[in-house]
């Protein structure tokens, strides 16, 4: 899932990404215009199922982050 949903951004060099567990990834943005371009732009999508992005910084524990949407 991770490397599809790059491509679908289209930015390949400059955002990585990492599975932290079931249906769970975190991204990191070398270029905050990029990040502000997939947090802010369409609705994103996986295998039919939709994607729900949150902003992280860190200092909370992943799984509790509630995502909205």
């Amino acid at each position: 899932m991770i490397s599809t949903l790059i491509k679908a951004w289209d930015i390949p060099r400059r955002v990585k990404g990492i599975a932290i567990g079931d249906n769970l990834s975190l991204f990191q943005f070398t270029i905050e215009r990029d990040k502000r371009h997939v947090l802010e732009g369409m609705l994103w999508t996986f295998d039919h199922n939709l994607v729900l992005l949150a902003e992280y910084d860190g200092d909370v524990n992943p799984f509790k982050i509630q995502l909205k949407w």
